[in-house]
C-alpha cells in the first residue's frame, strides 16, 4: 500500500489555519475556483465566494417522551426528524414490542407522513413560508396520527423521488468526560461530490445543486442565493438539561428514517448505543417499505397483509438502504459508542 498524498490540499488547509476562512473565500483558492468555473461553464464567481457568510443559528428544539431533542434548523433534515419523533410518540411503541408488525407499521406510517410533508411543503425559510413550526408541533402529530389505522395503510404506497444511493457524507458524534457534546455532519452530497478537484487547491467541489427540485414554482425549486433542502440532521438528546446522546448519520434521505428509529431503540426499548444502531430497521424514503432481511419473515408478511409494499434488503458492505449512523450514549456516567457494522464507521474512546 502507498500513502495518499495531497500536498495541494495540505497547502489550502494550512492557509486557512494560518489566516482564517476569509483567506479561502477571498484569496488564491477563491480565484482558482472562479477560474475553473469560467473555463468549464460553471456559475460561481469570485464575488459569490467573497460574499459568502456562514449562518450561525439556534438549534431546533423538540422532545421525545420527556427527553429534550436538539437538531439542525431548516432547511435541513431536522424538522422532518422532529415530525417523525412526534408521530412515534403518539403510540406506545414499548408495549407493541421491538420490530413487531404493529410497531413497524406505525413507524412506516409516521415516516411516510413526514416525507410527504417535507417534499410538498419545505424549503429555504428565507424564500418560502414553510410551516415547519406546525409540522414540528405535538398538536399536528396528534391530528395526523388520528388517521393511522392499526391494520391498514392510509393510502396505497406511491413512489417518492428516488434517493441518491451513495452519499459522500461524514458524521462525527462526541461527548467528553465533562459532558461537552457535539454532533457534526458534513457532506459533498453525491459520491466524490461533483467529481471535480480544483487545480492547485486539492479542493473537491460538491454537487449540491442536485438537492433542489428542478420543477419551478415549488418550495424547494432553484433560485439564486437559495439554500436547497438538505438531509443532514445532527442531533443531541438531553436528560435534565445534560447531554445523554449525540447522534447522526450519513446516507442522504435515509438519515431521516434511521435516526428516529435509533432514538426509539434507546428510549422505548432501553437499548445500549451499539445495539440501538445495529438493530435491523426499515426505510420509507422511496415511498415503499424497505426492510432489513434480519427482520422476521412473519413480520414482513404481516406488513404486506396490512397493505404495505415491502422490499426486503440483504444488508452487506455494498447495501446502503438504511443509512450509516454513529452515536455516543452517556450510560450512567459511562460513555458508550456505536457505529454501523455494515459500512466503514467506528467508535473510539480517547483518554
Amino acid at each position: 500500500r502507498k500513502p495518499l498524498r495531497q500536498p495541494e490540499l495540505a497547502d489550502t488547509l494550512r492557509l486557512i489555519a494560518d489566516h482564517g476562512a476569509r483567506a479561502f473565500y477571498e484569496g488564491a483558492p477563491a480565484r482558482a475556483i472562479a477560474q475553473e468555473m469560467r473555463e468549464h461553464g460553471g456559475l460561481i464567481t469570485e464575488d459569490d465566494l467573497a460574499r459568502y457568510r456562514p449562518v450561525v443559528s439556534e438549534p431546533l428544539h423538540g422532545g421525545y417522551r420527556g427527553f429534550e431533542v436538539l437538531t439542525s434548523p431548516p432547511a435541513s433534515g431536522g424538522p422532518t426528524v422532529l415530525e417523525t419523533l412526534n408521530l412515534l410518540e403518539v403510540a406506545d411503541l414499548a408495549s407493541m414490542g421491538h420490530n413487531s408488525a404493529e410497531a413497524l407499521h406505525w413507524i412506516a406510517e409516521s415516516c411516510l407522513q413526514a416525507f410527504t410533508d417535507r417534499l410538498a411543503l419545505l424549503g429555504d425559510p428565507s424564500f418560502v413560508g414553510a410551516p415547519w413550526e406546525t409540522l414540528c408541533s405535538r398538536e399536528y402529530a396528534v391530528a395526523q396520527a388520528a388517521s393511522f389505522a392499526p391494520h391498514a395503510v392510509r393510502s396505497p404506497s406511491s413512489a417518492l423521488p428516488t434517493p441518491i444511493p451513495r452519499m459522500n457524507t461524514t458524521h462525527v458524534s462526541a461527548i467528553d468526560r465533562w459532558g461537552n457534546s457535539a454532533s457534526l455532519t458534513s457532506t459533498l452530497l453525491g459520491g466524490w461530490g461533483s467529481g471535480v478537484t480544483v487545480p492547485g487547491t486539492g479542493v473537491l467541489l460538491n454537487n449540491g445543486m442536485m438537492w433542489f427540485d428542478p420543477v419551478p414554482g415549488r418550495p424547494n425549486s432553484i433560485a439564486g442565493g437559495k439554500k436547497p433542502l438538505a438531509n443532514m440532521a445532527p442531533m443531541l438528546l438531553l436528560q435534565d438539561n445534560r447531554p445523554l446522546l449525540s447522534l447522526g448519520a450519513m446516507g442522504g434521505r435515509r438519515i431521516l428514517n434511521a435516526l428516529p428509529q435509533i432514538i426509539a431503540n434507546v428510549v422505548d426499548y432501553n437499548m445500549g448505543m451499539q445495539a440501538a444502531i445495529s438493530a435491523p430497521r426499515i426505510d420509507c424514503s422511496t415511498g415503499i417499505v424497505q426492510a432489513s432481511s434480519r427482520i422476521s419473515p412473519n413480520t414482513i408478511l404481516a406488513l404486506q397483509q396490512i397493505g404495505h409494499t415491502v422490499q426486503v434488503i440483504e444488508e452487506d458492505m455494498l447495501s446502503f438502504e438504511f443509512g450509516s449512523p454513529v452515536g455516543v450514549l452517556n450510560d450512567g456516567g459511562v460513555l458508550r459508542g456505536g457505529a454501523n457494522l455494515f459500512y466503514p464507521a467506528m467508535a473510539i474512546a480517547m483518554t
